[in-house]
């Protein structure tokens, strides 16, 4: 029997050899399952979005996960599985992929913050996205939420492409995809980036999507600015921005109307948000004020209006203009205008009269008596003697000025350097200081008094909000227009009696219909006025009176709280005198100045800033009547305010 037995102990290598092969073919069986596995799985489809197939192998055992595009595609492949030859098991298995409904994905820009959101095909495209994102600047900031779904219609890699270079033109905003439908909206960053997105979305979608109509705006800039230039020969270019389509659309037929040569406007206008109030009136008005022009320029600038250029040929047609340029202002339009007019025409110069015969201008030989005792003879002739001659004149001589409340201009002809000294010194003194383009020369045989004459109508000028003035020969012509009755008044005054003597004055100074600011300063300049006009008798007659009467008491009251209301505005207590005393040679300006002086003292007496107020006498420079008027001595003697802006 033991012998019998031996034959186990043979096993024993056996069973060793059977163990070392599993050993060593147990990865190689395992792959090539493994293999199999997949290559049989392969049946049921692949499809981007969908969750590819997971395959374990454990023994002879095949463990499966994962989606298939079809129903019938997962049963398939699980068949054919199971018919491999080494596969003992199949577990698990593979279920249908259910497409994403509705399929969406957006990217949304605010501030500096870009989010992704949505589904995407695959990892690439969700990574081509988070990189479109931040190549849009280094500022950004990407907040990427997508994720991985199956549906995504054909071609949707390349739309979002697309969507994302959109999103770069915008400043806020979002572009989205839905399905097959997508669409951009927000505000543009740039005018440019609005035409060019606007003009993207006129043309045909891609293949298999459709563009949605969303909100696109332009960008809202600051200053809002428009413009119309014309040309000596007529050409007009516009420029700047326009609200909307419809907008644009009037403003062409403006200038179409106004400007009726073919071809004559060149439109360089772009979209954009953000105009004043009133900018289809402001527009309109500048429109019809530059076609008034030989050439020149309108702008918009926010709330501003300016108009510069070359008036008509015709030099009163040009001041004119300029006058109805002002008249034309408004709540919404004050007009910042600077027009170059023409010289003066100088008159035809007047022939030298000829004396008549007999008239006396040689005077003949007067006989002399000869001395006592002398001979007849000795009689001797005086011999004859010419008349003196006048200072010759130049005929024709003339200087003009305009000026308004942005500078001015003067032209012309001046006497002497004093008389050019002495207008500069006004202008210096002046808000327009360094504003007024002076092209004076100084020319000799001027007639008596014209530097005086040329000084006060600049003086004149310079109270008006703006106005020309001419002064030919001896006629003095002021035209203009001021919001303040007072004013008005003075130069009108000045024109018909404060004129060198042999000058004649005319003066056409109108009331503003519009353009007069309402703000604190002109609300307290009205005030101030009416206050003046009610209480024009401010100190008790007598020559060199500066006590307060009750009169006087009062309407310092009302002046302080009057000015309380407008503390951050300057004001000049001016001080005005009538001609009582001038005969007698007393100082009527060092009186004005008192009387302004003592003004100011009880203006501070009753809490008004110091820093607030100056003092200017003018004697009887400024009458508000003429001397000969009945109520000259009342009027005259005043103290009147002036508020500056």
């Amino acid at each position: 029997m033991a012998r019998n037995a031996g034959w186990l102990w043979g096993l024993v290598p056996l069973a060793l050899l059977w163990a070392s092969a599993n050993v060593l073919n147990t990865e190689t069986v395992r792959r090539d399952i493994e293999a199999r596995a997949l290559a049989a799985n392969a049946v049921a489809g692949a499809a981007s979005g969908a969750r590819g197939v997971l395959v374990r192998v454990s023994g002879r055992d095949v463990y499966l996960d994962g989606e298939a595009v079809t129903a019938d595609g997962a049963s398939k492949a699980l068949a054919q599985l199971q018919s491999e030859f080494g596969v003992r098991r199949v577990l698990g298995g593979l279920t249908q992929v259910i497409a994403q409904k509705p399929y969406s994905w957006s990217a949304t820009r605010q501030a500096n913050l870009v989010t992704l959101s949505g589904f995407v095909p695959d990892e690439a495209i969700a990574t081509a996205s988070v990189s479109a994102a931040r190549a849009l600047g280094p500022e950004l900031r990407v907040d990427d939420q997508q994720k991985v779904a199956f549906g995504a219609p054909p071609g949707f890699a390349e739309l979002a492409g697309s969507l994302m270079r959109d999103l770069g033109q915008l400043s806020a905003g979002k572009v989205a995809l839905d399905d097959t439908r997508y669409c951009v909206e927000g505000t543009a960053a740039t005018p440019q980036n609005f035409l060019a997105l606007r003009e993207s979305a006129s043309t045909a979608a891609q293949k298999g999507f459709t563009r949605v109509d969303c909100a696109l705006s332009p960008p809202t800039m600051a200053p809002y600015r428009w413009s119309a230039e014309k040309s000596a020969s007529g050409s007009v270019t516009v420029a700047g921005y326009y609200p909307s389509d419809p907008a644009r659309r009037e403003i062409a037929a403006l200038l179409a109307r106004a400007f009726q040569t073919v071809g004559a406007v060149t439109d360089r206008m772009l979209p954009a948000a953000g105009e004043p109030a009133a900018f289809a009136t402001k527009v309109t008005r500048a429109v019809a004020d530059l076609a008034r022009l030989r050439s020149g320029k309108v702008e918009i600038e926010g709330g501003a209006y300016r108009i510069s250029g070359q008036g008509p040929e015709n030099y009163e047609a040009c001041e004119a203009l300029k006058l109805n340029i002002a008249q034309g202002d408004g709540p919404d339009s004050v007009a910042l205008a600077s027009i170059v007019c023409p010289l003066v025409p100088s008159p035809a110069p007047t022939p030298a009269p000829v004396p008549p015969a007999g008239s006396g201008a040689l005077r003949q030989p007067t006989p002399v008596e000869p001395a006592p005792g002398a001979p007849s003879s000795a009689a001797v002739t005086e011999p004859p003697v010419l008349p003196q001659p006048a200072p010759p004149v130049a005929a024709g001589y003339g200087f003009t000025a305009s000026i308004d409340k942005s500078g001015g201009y003067l032209n012309g002809h001046l006497p002497d350097a004093a008389a050019k000294d002495a207008i500069a010194a006004l202008i210096e003194a002046s808000p327009l200081r360094g504003r007024v383009n002076d092209e004076t020369e100084i020319r000799p045989a001027a007639p008596t008094g014209f530097g005086v004459a040329a000084r006060g109508v600049v003086q004149d000028l310079l109270r008006l909000d703006l106005g020309s003035a001419s002064v030919v020969d001896r006629e003095v012509n002021v035209r203009g227009l001021t919001c303040r009755a007072l004013v008005r008044d003075e130069v009108e005054t000045d024109l018909a009696s404060g004129l060198p003597q042999g000058f004649s004055g005319k003066a056409e100074i109108s009331m503003r219909q519009t353009g007069c600011v309402i703000d604190p300063a002109s609300t307290c300049q009205n005030e101030l006025d009416a206050l003046t006009q009610r209480y024009y008798v401010i100190f008790a007659l007598g020559t060199g009176v500066t006590t307060l009467d009750p009169v006087t008491e009062r309407a310092m009251t009302e002046a302080a709280a009057i000015l309380k209301q407008c503390p951050s505005t300057r004001v000049t207590i001016e001080g005005h005198s009538n001609f009582d005393g001038e005969r007698s040679g007393f100082n009527n300006l060092d009186l004005s100045n008192r009387r302004a002086q003592r003004v100011r003292e009880e203006l501070i007496r009753r809490g008004v800033a110091a820093a607030q107020l100056e003092v200017k006498g003018y004697g009887t420079d400024r009458p508000l009547v003429a001397p000969t008027d009945p109520e000259a001595r009342i009027k005259n003697r005043r103290v009147q305010f002036t508020v500056a802006k």
